[in-house]
C-alpha cells in the first residue's frame, strides 16, 4: 500500500526548511543572549563560551571566547598543555546562490588575543574556513599566536572577501576554529561583531547607526559583590556604591546623541529610575564612560534577604532590531546571608604551590558583631585531585593580618572530581562570633595542588593574604577568590528554633541518598545555605522520606513548618 504524506505536514516541513535557511545580511554581536549562542545563526554543540568576562574593551557587551572554557562557563577538566583542536564555531547554512563575485560580499569580524586570559603561544592558531559547493571546508584566513604574529591586545577588524564561484551556493557556511592548549586561560582568542553582507567596501566593518554598551556593570555595593541583608540594613549610605557605571561605544561613522536611563529593582518591587541623562558620542571608534549615582531611597524597603537588580538602558532611534540587543545591560547584587567579592564566575584558580606548605586568607569586615555559620567555596575540577586534604580556617585580624592562632579549623577532603565545578559548603559548628575584620581561608601541605576558583573580573580590594612556610603574611591579588563566609545574624544554634509541637527527628544526618523526617508537621522546605529553595512538600503523615542523591554535596537548611511556626535544622548532604 502506498503511503502519502498529508498536505499540512508537507507545508510545515517546507516552512521549517525555508525559515531555517539564512539570507544576507548575517550579523551577530552575541548580545542577544547571555552565556549561549543564537541557535538560529549558529550550529548547536559548539564549545565556545558566550560571555562578557574574558575581553578587554569589547566591541559590544558580549563576545565569544575560544580557550579552555566550555560552553557553560566551566573550566575544561581535561586541561592539557598539548596543542589540540580547542573550539569550533560554525554558522547555519546561508543562501548565497543569488550572489556572485561582482556583489562585493565580505565577511568581517573583530578579533582579540588574550583579553584577561593569556595570549596564544606560537603553536596556537585561529582559522576561518568556508564551505564550497562540493561540501568541502576550505581555509581562507589564519592567525598564529605570538611571537609568530603580533598579539592583538585590542579588538582588531579583519575582512575576508568572497569572490570564488564555488562559495556562491544555497548552503554556504563559514566556521571559526582554534587550536592550542586547553589549560585554563592559555591560548585565548576573543571574537566579536561578525558581519557577512553584500555591497560592502573593504575596511568598513560597521553596522549603520549602532551605539553599543561594552562594559559589564559594577556592583551596587562599594566593598562587595554580595553581602548579608542584615549587615546592609542600617548602613545603606556607607555600603552603597557612589556610582553605577558602564562604557558605550559608537560603532557608526557619525556622531550620536542618545539618552541613558538607570534603574534599580529591589526584589519584586517595580524598577525605580534614578538617572536620565543625554550623552553625545563622537564617531567610531569613540567611547563614553557613563556613570550614575544611586540614591538610598529605593533601599528603605529592604527588611530581609533580597536581590538587587541594576539596569542601564540606551534610548535611541536605531531601526535594526539586531543592534538593539546591546542597548540594555543589568546585574544582580545579592543581599542574602553571605559576603562575596566574586560575581559567581570562575575565570581562573588560585592554589598553594604543589609540594609546599602554606595558607591563603580572605579578609571581610562586618558592620556589627555577627556569627559565621558556614564557609562556601567554588571547587573546580582542574588542579584538584580526589583525596587531597586541606584545613579551612577562620582567624581574627591582628596588625592587618590573620592572627597567629586560628579560631576555627575544619579538615576537608576533595571528593570525587566528577562532582566538582560547583560551590561546596562546609559547616562552622559551633558558629564563630566575629566583629570588625576577620579572615577566612585554608591551609595546605600536599604533594598535589588544591585549587579554589578565582573571579578575575572582580577584585578583593587588597584583602587577600598568603603565607608560605617560614615566612610572613604578604598581600597578593589574583582577583576575587571564590570563598564566602555565611553569616547567621547572631542567631545562636539555628538548628533548633523551639516549637510547641512534638520534636522532629531527622535521620540520617549527614545523608547521602535519602533523609527521613519523623514528627508532627504541616510541610517541609529544603533550602541551600544561601536561601535558595530546593523543594517544598506538604506532609501527608507523620513520616516523610526525601531523596537527596541528586543534590549537590554541602550544607542545607531543612525547615519543618507547623501552624506557621518554623523549626530549622542543618542538614549535611555528603557525596554518594
Amino acid at each position: 500500500m502506498r503511503k502519502t504524506i498529508p498536505f499540512a505536514l508537507l507545508f510545515f516541513l517546507f516552512q521549517v526548511r525555508v525559515f531555517a535557511q539564512l539570507s544576507l545580511p548575517f550579523f551577530d554581536d552575541f548580545a542577544r543572549y547571555n552565556n549561549r549562542l543564537d541557535a538560529t545563526k549558529w550550529e548547536p554543540n559548539s564549545s565556545v563560551y558566550v560571555n562578557d568576562r574574558f575581553s578587554k574593551d569589547p566591541v559590544s557587551k558580549n563576545m565569544v571566547t575560544f580557550n579552555g572554557f566550555l560552553a557553560d562557563g566551566r573550566i575544561n577538566a581535561s586541561s592539557s598543555q598539548s596543542i589540540v583542536e580547542v573550539d569550533t564555531l560554525t554558522s547555519q547554512p546561508i543562501n548565497l546562490s543569488n550572489r556572485n563575485a561582482t556583489d562585493s560580499v565580505y565577511l568581517s569580524f573583530f578579533l582579540q588575543t588574550g583579553g584577561i586570559g593569556n595570549n596564544p603561544g606560537s603553536n596556537a592558531s585561529f582559522k576561518l574556513e568556508f564551505k564550497t559547493n562540493a561540501g568541502v571546508w576550505e581555509q581562507v584566513f589564519q592567525r598564529s599566536g605570538s611571537p609568530t604574529q603580533a598579539a592583538l591586545p585590542n579588538f582588531t577588524p579583519f575582512f575576508v572577501a568572497i569572490k570564488d564561484a564555488k562559495f556562491f551556493h544555497a548552503n554556504f557556511q563559514f566556521r571559526f576554529r582554534s587550536t592550542g592548549r586547553t589549560s585554563l586561560v592559555r591560548d585565548t582568542w576573543n571574537l566579536d561583531y561578525v558581519l557577512l553582507n553584500s555591497g560592502r567596501q573593504k575596511n568598513n566593518a560597521l553596522m549603520v547607526d549602532d551605539v553599543a554598551i561594552i562594559q559589564p556593570l559594577n556592583s551596587m555595593l562599594q566593598r562587595y559583590s554580595a553581602m548579608p541583608a542584615h549587615q546592609f540594613i542600617g548602613h545603606v549610605a556607607t555600603e552603597l556604591n557612589d556610582s553605577l557605571y558602564t562604557v558605550l561605544k559608537n560603532l557608526s561613522g557619525q556622531p550620536r546623541a542618545d539618552s541613558l536611563l538607570a534603574f534599580v529593582k529591589v526584589g519584586n518591587n517595580a524598577p525605580v529610575r534614578f538617572d536620565n541623562s543625554s550623552v553625545a558620542i563622537n564617531a567610531f571608534p569613540a567611547t563614553y564612560l557613563y556613570a550614575a549615582t544611586p540614591t538610598a531611597a529605593p533601599f528603605s524597603s529592604v527588611s530581609g534577604p533580597v536581590n538587587i537588580k541594576s539596569i542601564i538602558v540606551v534610548e535611541n532611534n536605531e531601526t535594526s532590531l539586531e543592534t538593539q540587543y546591546n542597548d540594555t545591560i543589568s546585574r544582580i547584587t545579592p543581599l542574602q546571608n553571605y559576603y562575596a567579592y566574586d560575581d559567581g564566575s570562575a575565570e581562573s584558580v588560585t592554589s598553594i604551590e604543589q609540594g609546599l606548605s602554606g595558607q591563603i586568607a580572605h579578609k571581610f569586615t562586618v558592620n556589627k558583631s555577627d556569627m559565621v555559620e558556614a564557609l562556601t567555596f567554588y571547587l573546580p575540577k582542574v588542579q584538584n585531585r580526589k583525596g587531597t586534604f586541606v584545613n579551612f580556617r577562620i582567624w581574627d585580624e591582628v596588625n592587618s593580618n590573620p592572627a597567629p592562632s586560628h579560631r576555627f579549623n575544619y579538615g576537608f577532603t576533595v571528593p570525587d572530581i566528577e562532582k566538582l565545578d560547583t560551590f561546596i559548603t562546609i559547616p562552622v559548628n559551633p558558629p564563630v562570633t566575629v566583629s570588625g575584620s576577620f579572615y577566612v581561608g585554608w591551609s595546605a601541605s600536599n604533594q598535589y595542588f588544591f585549587s579554589v576558583g578565582v573571579d578575575r573580573n572582580e577584585s578583593s580590594h587588597g584583602n587577600t593574604r598568603s603565607l608560605a612556610a617560614g615566612s610572613n603574611w604578604v598581600g597578593f591579588d589574583p582577583g576575587a577568590i571564590m570563598l564566602r563566609p555565611v553569616m547567621n545574624n547572631n542567631i545562636v544554634g539555628i538548628t533548633e528554633n523551639q516549637l510547641a509541637a512534638q520534636n522532629v527527628q531527622i535521620y540520617p544526618n549527614p545523608a547521602t541518598s535519602v533523609v527521613n523526617i519523623r514528627g508532627n508537621f504541616d510541610s517541609l522546605r529544603l533550602m541551600t545555605i544561601t536561601g535558595q529553595v530546593v523543594l517544598e512538600k506538604a506532609s501527608t503523615n507523620s513520616e516523610m522520606q526525601l531523596k537527596t542523591n541528586d543534590l549537590k554535596p554541602g550544607l542545607y537548611l531543612l525547615q519543618v513548618i507547623q501552624n506557621n511556626r518554623i523549626q530549622t535544622h542543618k542538614l549535611i548532604i555528603q557525596p554518594n
